[in-house]
Formats: C-alpha cells, structure tokens, sequence
C-alpha cells in the first residue's frame, strides 16, 4: 500500500505543470568549449549560458562560467556532467550538476547555489529534487524544510512544502549545507518538479525510530567515551568531534520532522513528538554536562 502510495505521488508530480520555470532537469544545456578572455579553465569549461540555460549560479569562483566534466580541488564551484569521469555523478538523463562547497586562500569559505526566479504553479503543493546528499532549499529567501520521500541507486529524492508560495513568482535557490566540520560539502542535484501533491507525512513509526536512533546514538556515544578516557586526551578529542557530528545531525533531522508535525500533525504524531521532545531533553541535559553542544534542542521543547 505505502508503494503503491509513492507511484502515484510521482506520476502526479511527473505529469504537473512547471509554471515558468525552464531546464529544472538540466537537459536544455548545450555544452560549448571554447576559449574566451575570462576562461582560464579551457577547455574544462563552458559558460552558464550555454551549460545552465535559465539559471544563476552564486558563490563558484569561476564567474561566469561552469566546469564541464570536471571538478574543483577545492574551492566552491559548480559543473555539469554527462558522464562518470571520477565517480558516479550522473543521476539521470544526459546531464546532471554537480555542486560544491569550498575554501579559498585570502576568503572565508563559502557554500554555492543554483537560483532561478520563475512563477511557481498555481496548485503546486509540493516541490522535489534528486541528489546525492541533503541540499538547503530556500524560496524567497525563506528556507524550506526538506524530507527524503524515495531513494534511487546512486540519489535520495528530497521534498518540501511550497504551497504558501502557489501562483507567486518567486526566487528559487537550492545550494550546499557547508559546515566547519565538512567545508568541501559537495551534491549532485537533477529533477527538480513541482507537485500538486503534499509531501507525505511522517508516520509515527518514522518517528518512533528517528527516536530509537537518536537513543541508541546516545548510549553508544557515553559508552564510547567511558571506553576512550584512558587512550590519550588527542585521541579522546578526535573521537569526541566525530560523535558530536553524529549526535548533531540526526537532533536536526529529528528537529526539523518535529517541528513539521507540531503545526500539522495528528493526535497520535502529536502524541509522538511530546515522547521525542522528551528524550531530546533527556540529551541535552546529560550531553551539556561535558559539551553543552546541544543547547539548540531546547528549540524543541514545545509542549
């Protein structure tokens, strides 16, 4: 039943109009390598418009131009590929692009985005994406919570609800979630749809083992570090960093479903949600005794 769910919220989604947005699945690229007076790169680039027609990019340090089945080696930039030159990018079609966080020499280290201003469908409820890992989405200036609806080989297809924005012309970027911890934070991004379908609610057994999760997280993480107090205070420092990371991820993975669920959720998710905002406090509080880095959970306590 939940699969035959999922196909008809894509084919609904497949078969909706896109209002003005263009080249969402970046397949009206026409990929020109030529040498020109701000191409230092040739011939591993082509310009935006010719490679990514309709859209802006920000942050890259290319300027007004791509890297064509190419990459950065470190500083933020976006390509376009249509093959699997390094490793496997392509999500579908003949093209896909590919986006990356980065640093620079002399500037502080910046994330890169896509943008495109276009009417969003008048029934539009929903918009989708496919990409390798979490990417922000933002609607004027507005970020969108996103959820992982469905998975594909190589991809997670990612949803949000836009529809507080339907029949609005609107400035639509989708860019990199760089963090100091993971400053060259890199996605491939392709199929992006508007939907007239809502973005399927969390169930309370999603909920139940997001908490799980988040418990189990918990005590392997205190048994870890009980483990490691003798090993030397460089190696207890490096291990704490990776929990941390962990610990913090999967709180705002869970924060961002609560928060979904505290303005639209059922009884029995509401219900769900005051046992997980619980335990988020039973975290922090345990937590801030060595760190304090959780002191955001309290975000959550809503009730």
């Amino acid at each position: 039943m939940k699969t035959q769910a999922l196909v008809l919220f894509f084919a609904a989604s497949s078969a909706f109009a896109q209002g003005t947005f263009q080249n969402l699945d970046f397949e009206s690229a026409n990929i020109i390598v030529e040498p020109g007076p701000g191409n230092p790169y040739y011939p591993y680039t082509t310009s935006v418009t010719n490679g990514l027609p309709e859209w802006t990019p920000y942050g890259s340090f290319l300027g007004g131009y791509i890297f064509y089945d190419d990459i950065s080696i470190g500083a933020p930039s976006i390509s376009i590929h249509d093959t699997n030159r390094f490793f496997p990018i392509m999500i579908s079609g003949q093209y896909t692009v590919f986006l990356q966080a980065g640093t620079y020499p002399d500037r502080p280290p910046a994330n890169v985005a896509l943008g495109q201003v276009g009417l969003v469908p008048l029934d539009a409820r929903s918009i989708q994406f496919k990409a390798s890992a979490p990417l922000s989405l933002s609607v004027q200036g507005q970020t969108i919570p996103i959820f992982q609806i469905g998975s594909g080989p190589n991809y997670a297809l990612w949803g949000g609800d836009i529809s507080q924005f339907a029949g609005q012309t609107v400035d639509l970027r989708i860019s990199t979630l760089q963090t100091p911890q993971n400053l060259w934070y890199s996605s491939s991004l392709d199929d992006i749809t508007f939907s007239p379908v809502a973005i399927p609610e969390p169930s309370v057994l999603t909920l139940s083992a997001l908490a799980t999760g988040l418990l189990g997280c918990w005590i392997s993480a205190r048994l870890l570090r009980s483990h490691i107090r003798c090993r030397g205070a460089r190696r207890r420092l490096e291990t704490e960093v990776r929990i941390e990371q962990l610990v913090a991820c999967r709180c705002s993975h869970v924060g961002a479903t609560a928060e979904r669920l505290r303005s639209r959720g059922s009884g029995y998710q509401r219900f769900t949600l005051f046992t997980l905002s619980l335990l988020l406090t039973l975290i922090e509080s345990h937590w801030m005794e060595d760190r304090g880095i959780l002191a955001s959970t309290s975000v959550y306590r809503v009730f």
